[in-house]
């Protein structure tokens, strides 16, 4: 789980703009999103806080699987609403 928040977090971080635009979010909240995936990746990593950092981890998925079900509406897999294949 550290290594899968960690490069999310870290993609966040490494281009911002770029992210944000893709994701359809605000750049404030992409850099805030970035920083909360890595910090909750080094706690998880580290054995720091373990229980806070995933529950805050939680509510992070919480947030990606409104926006991917609610604002893209596409499946778990699929790339877009028409289709069902994989990326």
């Amino acid at each position: 789980m550290a290594v899968v928040f960690g490069t999310s977090g870290f993609n966040h971080l490494k281009a911002p703009r770029l992210r944000a635009k893709s994701l359809g979010m605000s750049l404030s909240f992409t850099i805030f999103l970035g920083a909360a995936e890595l910090a909750g990746a080094i706690a998880l990593l580290t054995g720091v806080l373990t229980q806070w950092a995933a529950l805050g981890l939680i509510f992070v998925m919480f947030g990606a699987i409104y926006k991917k079900l609610a604002v893209w509406k596409t499946g778990f897999w699929a790339r877009s609403q028409w289709d069902g294949t994989m990326i």
